[in-house]
């Protein structure tokens, strides 16, 4: 009051001490007048209503963190609900403050950016700042230093500015309960939370590791329940029970797993990279375990490279030496696919050693798999039909139908590859009669896509296209996203032989756009040049019918 009083130009030996007579005096000065007043942060109705001018021709702006409902209830107010910016505003905004050539020059940082402030005003105006006065640093740099240290990098030293200096003004507010909710939420793993992780979160007394440990089980326990459903065939690997008071997550069927999985990817990898913090070994490695399936299906390479060096640090510190070779084994996987060929060999060798060391033919075989498909990916499909045929034999031995039936078609996979059609049909038919027996319809899909290729190599475009057609039924059904791209490349090109420019056309563009969404530039240049190839030929060009897939999909 004294502040308005000053400002409206009071001589200071005019204003009474009384508060109720300031507020007489305030009045009488403004009655005659049209004024906007502006109430910024108010914490209490009981602040405002001294300031209310008791006459319309003055309007008050207030705003608060409350709803300070009297003002409401007894004044009239109107209340607007304010949210944070959307996407599209709190970019604006950010753009505005800084050089248009800089972030026309790092678009995905700009969004980075957006997202790490939660598309808050004052976080955005702050990072503005930061990145104003330091030009000669990259935006992916501010981000990288934001994501880093949180809310630290948003405080400039201002305490009427800073964030969370301005936070810290709604947090006193609350109920002590509500506040200790409020601190541990921040320490949940990930960008967001689920109310059933919450409750995971905050059921025991409120202590930090602990709350953790509660909130990194829930998601572990999840994420096995998910991935059982995605592939009730993968080997059960065995967990701590969870605490009474801990439910995971209910997933009814591998629809919910998947929806699951795709919504909390993110938030799983930062829950293992907070299991390994904790000293949770076991944690780390079997978070990577569970996520193997979704991540290959949704073609999260860098992810499931991410999840697998952090499994292979946790092994060094477990017991169970199957523990090192598979984390060895699906590592030097995760580098094959993104092309790392030295690593991958290198990872896989160490695994296949450590295997036979430890007398463990079931991990010599999967491992032999593994170097199929690192050799395969190289071009040299003598040494993977090689190592196929290792994990054919030692699968046979074991006795585990649909393992032998994977390696049966990988077999046929590899020998097709290298022109022994009659040995690859064989092998296939034999794997896709397992797979259907045992109800392995990631197998099954596989099994198709090779007596696709097969067929299309001997010519019989019709029967290619039948088998493509069912494999992608089954891939699109399972939600494997990372084969169905696979497909479609294979797809193209029995319609392209058999004329059918449009259809081989259509294929190919959804091909081009699932290889962009998935980061696999080789393959999406590829997919581009055999659309331009088919745009630049005839219906009869003899190169097109001879054309055939070049890859296969990496499940074999």
């Amino acid at each position: 009051m004294r502040g308005f009083l000053d400002a409206l130009g009071v001589d200071p030996g005019r204003i009474p001490t009384d508060l109720d007579a300031q507020a007489a005096l305030y009045r009488s000065l403004i009655a005659e007048r049209r004024m906007l007043i502006v109430l910024d942060n108010a914490a209490t109705s009981d602040q405002v209503i001294p300031l209310l001018p008791g006459t319309p021709t003055c309007t008050v702006l207030v705003t608060s963190r409350r709803k300070l409902a009297s003002l409401i209830d007894r004044h009239g107010a109107r209340h607007l609900q304010l949210d944070v910016l959307d996407r599209d505003e709190a970019r604006a905004l950010l753009t505005a403050r800084l050089p248009v050539d800089r972030t026309a020059a790092e678009p995905k940082a700009v969004d980075e950016l957006v997202d790490l402030c939660g598309s808050y005003p004052l976080a955005l105006a702050i990072t503005a700042r930061t990145a104003a006065t330091r030009p000669a640093i990259p935006l992916t740099e501010i981000a990288a230093e934001l994501r880093a240290l949180g809310l630290d990098a948003l405080d400039h030293g201002d305490p009427a500015a800073g964030l969370p200096t301005v936070l810290s003004w709604s947090l006193r507010r609350l109920p002590e309960q509500q506040r200790t909710l409020f601190a541990l939420l921040g320490i949940a793993p990930g960008p967001d939370t689920t109310p059933p992780a919450t409750a995971a979160l905050t059921g025991l007394p409120d202590l930090r590791e602990t709350a953790l440990t509660r909130v990194v089980d829930f998601h572990l326990h999840t994420a096995r329940a998910a991935d059982r459903l995605l592939d009730p065939h993968r080997p059960l690997a065995l967990l701590d029970p969870l605490a009474p008071s801990i439910s995971p997550h209910p997933l009814p069927d591998a629809a919910a797993a998947l929806a699951w999985m795709e919504a909390e990817h993110a938030t799983l990898l930062a829950t293992q990279r907070t299991a390994a913090t904790l000293g949770r070994h076991p944690v780390v490695w079997h978070l990577a375990w569970n996520l193997t399936t979704f991540q290959h299906r949704r073609g999260h390479l860098h992810g499931a490279l991410a999840a697998w060096q952090a499994a292979l640090e946790a092994a060094a510190h477990l017991p169970d030496p199957a523990t090192r070779s598979r984390a060895h084994r699906r590592l030097g996987d995760a580098c094959a696919r993104l092309g790392l060929h030295e690593q991958a060999i290198g990872h896989l060798e160490r695994a296949l050693n450590l295997a036979a060391r430890h007398h463990d033919p079931a991990e010599q075989a999967h491992t032999h798999q593994a170097l199929a498909i690192a050799w395969g990916h190289r071009g040299d499909f003598r040494q993977a039909l090689e190592h196929a045929r290792h994990a054919l034999d030692l699968h046979h031995a074991l006795d585990d139908p649909v393992l032998e039936a994977i390696a049966l078609n990988q077999v046929g996979w590899y020998a097709a590859r290298l022109g022994e059609y009659d040995t690859a049909r064989d092998h296939c038919h034999a794997a896709l009669a397992l797979h259907r027996h045992h109800h392995h319809p990631d197998g099954e899909a596989d099994a198709l896509d090779s007596l696709g290729f097969i067929a299309h190599s001997t010519g019989d475009y019709h029967k290619a296209l039948d088998y493509y057609q069912q494999a992608l039924t089954l891939l699109r059904t399972l939600g494997d996203t990372y084969d169905v791209v696979n497909t479609l490349d294979h797809l193209g090109h029995p319609h392209a032989a058999l004329g059918h420019r449009d259809q081989a056309r259509a294929v190919w563009w959804e091909a081009l756009e699932l290889y962009r969404e998935q980061g696999r530039t080789a393959a999406a240049e590829r997919v581009q040049r055999q659309l331009d190839d088919l745009d630049n030929s005839t219906d009869h060009d003899p190169n097109a019918a001879a054309a055939r897939p070049q890859a296969g999909n990496d499940h074999r």
